[in-house]
């Protein structure tokens, strides 16, 4: 992050602090002034909180732009010229040896070769999947799909495998085997079919309509064409939704006793998927994920109230306190691509979970007026303070707002007038470890 974005935030916390350390009392700023030191000190990452999320996973749409690197046989032509020297190599095992041999030849003559390599294909799959930038190309986003789920064929279920290029053979199961494909019912599979036949006949249609279109408007054809758009979308999210069928390698039909079509499986989630980015162009999900950590609540609001038939009046306090949370965390995550440079992925999250924190509160005679015998002395009680936080983050920035009680430890603290009250607490943040980097 450049400097003199370093140099705004600084600002910007501030113009934030200034009014908030006007209101507080003589007292209550010395607090807020340590606990801001403490924290720059440490080169905590937000005033907030310090978090450790868990691993992630993103929900890739119908909408983003899937690639599948297909392997395409026989696919990649090789002129070979006179004069080349081709260079080979086989293996052969002898006993418990393997060798192995290398060839060459310098061909007398030019001849075509025919390879395997694999063609980027697109797919419109929608799912769960973790991804990552590729380490050698920077604009290639790998998607891995989460596992399918698994399903156990018994023995004596009679089956049809059916292969990509259509052919076909019947067994029954043998043993009992575990696999990992997505299922779906026969009557399922069928309208799937049905809808992209239906689809494809609409398009055609719908090509024809707009080539007459545009050689002899009319406001019929045009009217055509709109409802040839309508079926067309209607037909769309049964086709969206089971897409995967047409991509799988392989069926499995399952069949019962007398031979009728059950379910089909198949394999889901594939290998090889990915998206491309061009130069500063970017590509969003929705996320989710848990996390924990450390926490701090930097000011916090306790209402008035009445106790033992005394008034209590609000209390605005900015205490040192930490604890730690457990949230569930969801938001957009964005991931960039600029000239061939790595650039971590920027989040728009919000965060909710319960959280527990620890304090330190000195006590005297102005807050134990409800007491019997309030305190002539100043002393300091321990609190206890479990509640619900509600965190919003954008980019480094944070903002937390709070629920909580505090309970007061010992005999001294059931003196104190806030005990087992209902307090609210808010605090912001940035990334100070980026600022302190920059500074170095």
């Amino acid at each position: 992050m450049p400097y003199y974005k370093r140099v705004i935030v600084f600002l910007s916390l501030f113009i934030l602090l200034f009014p908030c350390s006007l209101a507080l009392s003589k007292r209550s700023l010395m607090k807020l002034k340590t606990f801001l030191l403490v924290i720059a000190a440490l080169s905590a990452k937000l005033s907030t909180a310090q978090t450790t999320q868990f691993r992630y996973r993103v929900h890739v749409e119908h909408t983003h732009k899937v690639l599948q690197a297909v392997p395409a046989l026989q696919k990649d032509t090789v002129t070979l010229r006179k004069g080349n020297i081709v260079s080979s190599q086989s293996t052969y095992k002898k006993k418990d040896t393997t060798f192995t041999v290398d060839r060459a030849d310098t061909l007398d003559n030019r001849r075509v070769e025919f390879g395997d390599k694999t063609v980027p294909t697109s797919r419109s799959l929608r799912g769960w999947a973790t991804v990552a930038f590729d380490k050698d190309d920077k604009s290639k986003l790998n998607i891995n799909y989460w596992l399918d789920p698994s399903h156990k064929f018994l023995w004596g279920t009679p089956i049809e495998i059916i292969k990509k290029d259509g052919t076909s053979k019947t067994l029954v199961v043998k043993n009992d085997s575990t696999v990992l494909v997505t299922w779906v019912k026969a009557a399922v599979y069928d309208k799937f079919v049905a809808d992209t036949a239906a689809q494809a006949k609409l398009i055609r249609q719908k090509a024809v309509a707009l080539k007459s279109l545009n050689t002899s408007p009319s406001t019929q054809l045009k009217e055509q064409v709109d409802t040839l758009n309508l079926a067309i979308a209607k037909l769309q999210p049964c086709i969206d939704a089971y897409m995967w069928l047409d991509y799988a390698k392989e069926l499995i039909v399952e069949k019962d006793a007398s031979g009728k079509r059950i379910a089909y499986y198949a394999q889901k989630y594939q290998d090889n998927y990915y998206m491309k980015l061009k130069n500063r162009d970017f590509v969003s999900f929705f996320y989710k994920t848990g996390e924990f950590g450390a926490l701090t609540i930097p000011f916090k609001v306790r209402p008035k109230f009445k106790r033992n038939d005394k008034d209590i009046s609000s209390e605005f306090t900015a205490d040192i306190n930490a604890g730690t949370y457990l949230g569930f965390t969801f938001g957009k995550v964005h991931y960039s691509y600029r000239n061939g440079e790595e650039i971590p992925p920027t989040k728009f999250q919000i965060s909710v979970g319960p959280f527990l924190t620890v304090s330190r509160i000195e006590i005297d005679s102005t807050n134990t007026i409800s007491a019997k015998e309030p305190l002539k002395a100043k002393k300091s009680i321990a609190t206890l303070s479990p509640g619900v936080g509600l965190m919003f983050s954008v980019r480094e920035l944070r903002f937390g707002a709070f629920i909580g009680k505090d309970f007061a430890l010992g005999d001294t603290g059931r003196k104190w007038d806030y005990r087992g009250k209902t307090w609210f607490g808010f605090g912001f943040g940035y990334n100070l470890a980026l600022i302190w980097g920059a500074l170095k």
